[in-house]
């Protein structure tokens, strides 16, 4: 399938075919850790794209998802606890696909911008994901979504993203490749940033 905007084609779905094993859910202390010392104030004042609608802090509550990457120190991984608002919900009171779809997105680039040594001075722009729902969560369930880095070749970075319940039952998992853009990309990709309407 295809989505178009007029001639032009900007997505296209195909099969899943992201890593075939089980990512474990990071341990609550790590997780609670990582969430403790991160400083939102500054992740705030210095997000690239901060209108996004998965890891946007200025979305307000019940808009966006206000999914912020919190790195697990050790790792080049990040992490954050996470629930949806009733207008991310179908009328079954499910997280709709494309939420949770959206929720297995930026934590995967903010994995190399905020993971590991943050050896990413500009930002990331999504070049692929492929995403596999195993079960859409109530709304009112709390998530811990995660994501990983998974390797480099050029300008392209690799990471895995998972989201599971606090009780470690693996919902979804996500493997996706970004795109380092370079100071002048990055200066035209935050000019055209603008506010949610």
């Amino acid at each position: 399938m295809e989505l178009v905007e007029g001639d032009r084609v900007v997505a296209t779905t195909l099969p899943w075919a992201g890593p075939t094993q089980t990512p474990v859910a990071p341990a609550a202390d790590l997780v609670d850790a990582a969430i403790a010392a991160f400083d939102v104030a500054a992740y705030e004042a210095h997000h690239p794209f901060p209108t996004c609608f998965t890891c946007g802090p200025r979305r307000p509550e019940g808009d966006g998802l206000r999914l912020f990457p919190a790195p697990i120190e050790g790792s080049a991984a990040v992490v954050w606890r996470w629930r949806g608002a009733t207008a991310h919900a179908d009328r079954d009171g499910r997280l709709r696909p494309e939420v949770v779809w959206a929720a297995l997105d930026c934590p995967g680039g903010m994995a190399w911008m905020h993971g590991g040594d943050q050896s990413e001075p500009e930002p990331l722009v999504l070049g692929q994901l492929s995403v596999a729902i195993f079960r859409r969560p109530n709304v009112a369930e709390e998530l811990v979504v995660s994501g990983w880095q998974d390797g480099a070749a050029d300008r392209r970075r690799h990471s895995g993203t998972a989201a599971w319940t606090r009780d470690g039952e693996l919902i979804a998992q996500g493997a996706a490749t970004w795109i380092r853009l370079d100071a002048d990309q990055a200066a035209t990709f935050a000019a055209s940033s603008t506010p949610p309407v």
